[in-house]
This record gives structure tokens, C-alpha cells and sequence, in this order.
């Protein structure tokens, strides 16, 4: 293949763990000193690629930089400037003759029309074009029944490990019920494989009644993917130390969602780390946590660390995430007051009525003697 590919599919249909868990690493398998370079759009993209290939390796081994997604520079003319000059420098550097770096662009379906406008060599072809040629294109589909079963068994059979099968087959049963719900899934098996018992992934959820142990445990078939994004939530809140460990995360969630459309807004660390030495230690430890368990992340561009959103759904299920200070309400006003209103509001009426009467009733007189 070229080395230039874009890979293209709905979203949450597996773009992402396609190129990380699958080409990477299959690249590797011919490349074992392959190093990759993925570039967050949504902070500095120029800056990211600047820092990722402005030091050669001196042993001279390939790079894989992977743009995913590029869909945030594809909404706004502004954005899409940056995403024309982005894709242009690694169109060059993919087509340059001493260059050794390959890249990938992860992009959604859903915007492909917007890569019409962005040309990637003198002969005019753009992105979009790239897109649907057959040597520099990848598309990709939701996954169905057995490509879920083979994500649910593959892993655990390369490290010799087991898969409950009354795990999988609840996972399997709750996807079925659910299109489109990949993300879901890959939570739950995340959860599963924390849970394992005796080398046996998704055993001791199977035997709690589901993934948060029920009081009796839960007879019959388990919806394993009704609250994923709920239950990660609460287990990394209720690892936390303190109340005011899990308010700070409520803070620090609320400061990365946009109050009106929810989207995820990068903000640099050090703009979020308190001042003092013991609300810094708080801080730290909820930012690691909420690492590892992969709700957040952090970006290195301009010099500086980014921290940025990506699990939003995880927000509105944080302990005291939607609860906000509410704008100062009147006292009550008593019933007697009530009905004195009408009252004082009929008078106010009424004295502006002879006011107008009376200025238009000078007015049109003044007109008359004119």
C-alpha cells in the first residue's frame, strides 16, 4: 500500500482500535523499531507534529503518525485552514523519496464531502479523492455478530487466558439489542477483564449479578450494557480517598465539557492545577486516576501539556457532576401581597393614561393654534 492511507467509517464503529490494536501493530511485526505518532487534532496540530518529528531518530527507524479523528478541523472555515496545511506536510512527507514516515488519517464518514476542499498535490487532487481510491483508502463497517465474538474472544485466547461464555453470550445478546454500541462494548469487556477470576475474563461478573454486585445477585439474562459509562464512573469516584477528592473530579470534568453543547474543550494543565501544595496533591491524584482508567488524557503540543475529555458520557453519571449552584431565587411573596398587585399595577396604568391624555391632549391643541 502507499504511504498515505485514510480510513474512513461511521463513528464508534472501531476506527480507532483498528489502527492502534491492528495496522500498528501488524506494521510492527515487519518494523519492530516502528514508533507512533498519534496527532489530537483539537490541540495544536501543527505544533504536535512539529514536536513528534522535529528530533530524528538517529538510528533512522520508520514513524507512524495517525491523525485521529481530523473531523474537528472539518467544521469551521477557520479550523479547516489549519487541516489544509496539516494534511499537505503529510501528504509531503508520505510521498518524499527519503522520508520514512507513513500516515494514516482517521476520518468520518459523515465528512468526507468537507476533504473535497483540501488539495494534497499540484495536480489537484484532494482528500476526498484519496478517500475513495482503492490504494489509499480503508473503509470500515460496524462490526457484526462474529467480528463482535472474535473482539470478545481474540484477546484472552493469545494470552492463554478464557472467556466466560455466559459472559460473552450476555455481551453478545445486549449488543444485538443496541446498533452502534462498540464503545459499549468495549467498556464492558475492559470491566470483564478486571474482573477476571483464575485466568476465567468476565467470571466474577457473571457470579456478582452483573458488574455492581446486587443484594440478591440478579437472576436471568444480565443487560451487561445498560449502564456501562454509570458503573466506570462511580468505581473510579468510590476509588478516590475523599469527598472532596470526587468533588474536585466533578470540577474538573464540568471544566472540560462546553456548558451548552457538551463537546469536549482541551484546556492546558497548568491553567487547572491548583496553587497550594495539598489542593495540588488532590488534583494530581484524581488526574491520574481518571488516566488510567482512560476517561481523560494528556497532549503535549507548544510546549505544553493539554489535559482533554475522552469518555464524555462518563460526566453525567460522576457524583455530584450535575449538581450546580442555582441563581438566587425571590423570597415568597406572601398571599396578601398577591393581591394587592393588581391593585398598584391598575393605578400605574392609569395615571400613565392621563399622562398621555394629557401631553396629547396639549399636543394636538399647540397643532390647532398653528
Amino acid at each position: 500500500r502507499p504511504r498515505f492511507v485514510v480510513v474512513a467509517g461511521a463513528p464508534h464503529s472501531g476506527r480507532s482500535s483498528l489502527v492502534e490494536a491492528g495496522l500498528y501493530a501488524s506494521m510492527r511485526e515487519r518494523e519492530p523499531l516502528l514508533r507512533m505518532h498519534r496527532i489530537d487534532p483539537r490541540v495544536a496540530p501543527l505544533a504536535q507534529l512539529d514536536e513528534a518529528l522535529g528530533n530524528p531518530r538517529s538510528d533512522g527507524a520508520p514513524s507512524l503518525v495517525v491523525v485521529d479523528p481530523l473531523d474537528p478541523l472539518l467544521r469551521t472555515p477557520e479550523s479547516a485552514g489549519t487541516a489544509r496545511h496539516l494534511v499537505n506536510r503529510l501528504w509531503r512527507l508520505s510521498a518524499s523519496g527519503t522520508s520514512r514516515v507513513s500516515v494514516v488519517v482517521v476520518v468520518a464518514v459523515d465528512h468526507l464531502a468537507a476533504c473535497g476542499r483540501i488539495i494534497v498535490d499540484d495536480m489537484g487532487a484532494s482528500l476526498e479523492n484519496l478517500a475513495y481510491d482503492d490504494r489509499h483508502r480503508l473503509f470500515i463497517t460496524e462490526p457484526g455478530p462474529r467480528a463482535i465474538r472474535e473482539i470478545i474472544d481474540r484477546p484472552a485466547i493469545m494470552l492463554d487466558l478464557q472467556v466466560d461464555p455466559r459472559f460473552a453470550d450476555q455481551i453478545m445478546r445486549a449488543a444485538a439489542q443496541r446498533p452502534g454500541s462498540l464503545r459499549e462494548v468495549s467498556l464492558a469487556l475492559d470491566l470483564g477483564w478486571r474482573a477476571r477470576r483464575e485466568g476465567v475474563v468476565g467470571s466474577g461478573v457473571v457470579e456478582a449479578g452483573g458488574f455492581e454486585p446486587t443484594k440478591p445477585p440478579q437472576s436471568g439474562p444480565m443487560d451487561l450494557l445498560a449502564d456501562p459509562f454509570g458503573v466506570l464512573a462511580r468505581r473510579v469516584a468510590a476509588g478516590l480517598p475523599s469527598d472532596d477528592h470526587r468533588k474536585l473530579g466533578a470540577d474538573l470534568l464540568r471544566s472540560l465539557r462546553a456548558p451548552q453543547t457538551g463537546a469536549a474543550i482541551p484546556l492546558e494543565l497548568s491553567t487547572l492545577r491548583p496553587s497550594g501544595s495539598e489542593a495540588r496533591g488532590r488534583f494530581d491524584r484524581v488526574l491520574s486516576d481518571l488516566q488510567a482508567a482512560s476517561v481523560v488524557t494528556l497532549c503535549r503540543a507548544d510546549g505544553s501539556s493539554w489535559v482533554l475529555l475522552c469518555v464524555p458520557e462518563v460526566c453525567e453519571h460522576w457524583p455530584g457532576f450535575t449538581t450546580s449552584v442555582q441563581p438566587e431565587q425571590p423570597a415568597p411573596v406572601s398571599s396578601r401581597s398577591v393581591q394587592r398587585r393588581p391593585k398598584s399595577r391598575g393605578l400605574a396604568w392609569v395615571a400613565a393614561l392621563l399622562l398621555f391624555s394629557a401631553a396629547g391632549a396639549g399636543l394636538f391643541g399647540w397643532w390647532g393654534q398653528q
